[in-house]
């Protein structure tokens, strides 16, 4: 019995000594590699995790037949080897287990040390995965995955870049019975039905260089070839509306008349104030235009004195300014008229109000009467000539009721600028314009702009609340400041958004964050119109207003058009080598200049010199 023992430990020695030397030190450093890649824990299932994985679940199985063969290989063949070397000699037993250590020690060296290189691999493998691969798979499994809700809170840094301008021709979207104002964010057109169109004042709000003319571009546009009545008043001036409406009228054959209120007058046409209308439009409005009105303060008693004696020696038959100014420098009134006087000649300084019998004059009833179309250059730093575009603006809406049963045609008024323009009798006849055939489109800076007029025995704040109040378009550009932006979220209303309250992560082991699975998801009220879009909004793209829709982000683009040169007159007053155009300019001559527009926000580039001004 002894003899077999001692033969099977040798034999069990031999074995081993064939074996271990490679293998017993490659199976040890590819289990160290395996712990150095998983971990050392967990080894069993965790009771807090809930629907484990599969990669979980082979890491615990790899983990505890891990440590199952490091017992064997570190405790139990060492064990079997000291108790066979034992069992064959007792007596050398210490001399024994030396050699074992030496024998181990030597071919662990042979291998190089492979199981610690194997197990250092392992953790160098598992940090970079961990600390650069893992959150980035995370993140992009979070982007990527299917949501039950995709909605996130307005952020200006995404919104700042999400739109872009639109290059398009609106021409390629008229129709016969719509009105076309751009392109939705689909590339849908946005358009209203004309007779829709017809009722409904609109206004448009936004900063200089952001977009308003080109839209007011492809309205005069269509309103000349859906043959309207239509009347730009341009306080800038701007070429492209000019060039606009004179190309639409040659290729629709309809008469085209300009008129330039200011003092070089680069149209032959003038302007007589206060000849058009009938006798009470006619006094009312120099009444307004001298500033007479009672206001409530110690000046009503001149003016009242004045007012009566306008009532008495005012012309019942239309009259010229020099006609007027004589009457009321008669000795009898000469004291109490100071001021009527005074803005006569204020007014006669400027060459296109200073109307001589044989010169061509502006008559608004016989435009309206046979549906011209006129244009109406004005200016934003003259007093004198805002003045004159407030009394013109005034006399066609007058004109406009009056003359109601003698027009055949729709009446489309666009006033561009109208902050320096906007008197009581525009914002009231946004409320009444709509019921004599006839609407207006008004365009301005900002909903600041019409609560800081020049005139403080205005109530300017009415005047606001009543434009904003009577116009059911609305188009805002960009805001640049928060309280407009605030404006168009409060006025394109709310929704309710589903978006993520909280999200967890999870650490690993190297300190590497994972996006967990489950997230909390909360109904979130927001502007629909967030103020983050309305002050990132690019050129030429605004927010469409319109009446039982919801806000929708309009693109607009250029009425691709050949730039008219404007004529530059003569300084002298009554030179005889006007250029030939008559009362009503007509739309056949003039070849247009080379400059074409199609997009941007300016245009032109380079202007005109302008005529020195006329001797009286």
């Amino acid at each position: 019995m002894t003899a077999w023992i001692h033969s099977l430990a040798f034999r069990f020695l031999e074995l081993f000594q064939e074996w271990a030397n490679p293998w017993y030190w490659v199976l040890l450093g590819s289990i160290l590699f395996t712990f150095g890649l998983l971990g050392w824990s967990p080894i069993q299932q965790e009771t807090t995790t809930k629907n484990p994985t599969l990669t979980t679940l082979i890491a615990v199985y790899l983990r505890r037949t891990g440590l199952k063969a490091l017992a064997i290989l570190l405790v139990f063949l060492p064990f079997m080897i000291l108790l066979a070397g034992y069992s064959i000699n007792k007596a050398q037993f210490p001399a024994f287990a030396e050699h074992m250590a030496v024998f181990f020690w030597e071919g662990f060296v042979g291998v190089l040390g492979f199981p610690l290189v194997g197990y250092a691999l392992g953790f160098v493998l598992s940090v970079t995965y961990a600390r650069f691969m893992v959150p980035k798979i995370s993140a992009i499994k979070r982007r990527f995955r299917v949501r039950q809700s995709g909605d996130e809170l307005s952020d200006i840094r995404v919104e700042a870049n999400r739109m872009q301008a639109k290059h398009f021709d609106p021409k390629d979207y008229y129709r016969p019975d719509e009105i076309f104002f751009g392109l939705d964010e689909n590339g849908q057109p946005i358009s209203v039905k004309e007779e829709t169109w017809m009722v409904q004042n609109q206004r448009y709000i936004g900063p200089t260089q952001t977009g308003k003319g080109v839209l007011i571009g492809v309205q005069l546009d269509q309103a000349i070839r859906h043959n309207h009545t239509v009347i730009f008043i341009d306080p800038k001036p701007d070429p492209y509306a000019f060039s606009i409406m004179k190309q639409a009228c040659l290729e629709t054959n309809r008469e085209f008349v300009a008129l330039d209120l200011n003092d070089e007058q680069v149209f032959p046409m003038k302007y007589e104030l206060f000849a058009g209308g009938s006798y009470r439009d006619r006094l009312g409005r120099f009444i307004a235009c001298a500033k007479l009105e009672s206001t409530g303060n110690e000046s009503d008693y001149y003016h009242r004195k004045e007012r009566a004696i306008l009532n008495e020696v005012f012309p019942k038959e239309p009259f010229s300014l020099r006609t007027l100014l004589g009457l009321l420098e008669q000795v009898p009134y000469q004291e109490k008229t100071g001021t009527s006087c005074s803005m006569i000649r204020e007014m006669l300084h400027v060459r296109s109000l200073d109307v001589e019998p044989d010169e061509g004059m502006l008559n608004l009833a016989d435009i309206l009467r046979n549906n011209r179309v006129l244009y109406v250059r004005s200016s934003l730093h003259d007093s004198v000539v805002k003045a004159a575009s407030t009394m013109l603006i005034t006399e066609v809406i007058q004109e406009v009721m009056r003359l109601k049963a003698e027009r055949h045609s729709h009446v489309f008024l666009v006033i561009d600028e109208i902050a320096f323009l906007i008197s009581e009798t525009i914002a009231d006849a946004l409320a009444t314009m709509t019921s004599f055939d006839a609407h207006l489109c008004l365009a301005y800076q900002s909903e600041g702009d019409l609560l800081n007029g020049h005139d403080t025995k205005i109530n300017w704040k009415a005047i606001a609340q009543r434009v904003k109040t009577n116009s059911k378009i609305h188009l805002y550009y960009r805001a640049e400041e928060f309280d407009t932006a605030q404006i168009m979220a409060d006025k394109s209303g709310t929704q309710v958004k589903a978006v993520t309250r909280a999200q967890r992560v999870s650490m690993g082991r190297h300190l590497e964050e994972t996006w967990e699975g489950d997230r909390d998801i909360h109904g979130v009220e927001e502007a629909f119109i967030h103020p983050n879009v309305a002050m990132t909004l690019p050129e030429r793209v605004g927010v469409f207003f319109q009446p039982t829709q919801t806000a929708q982000v309009l693109y607009t683009s250029w009425v691709p058009v050949e730039i008219f040169s404007i004529p530059i007159l003569p300084a002298t007053p009554h030179a005889p080598n006007f250029p030939t155009m008559n009362t009503t300019q007509t739309s056949e001559e003039k070849t247009p200049s080379r400059v074409k527009i199609s997009r941007g926000l300016s245009p032109l580039s380079g202007s005109h010199t302008a005529p020195a001004p006329h001797e009286k």
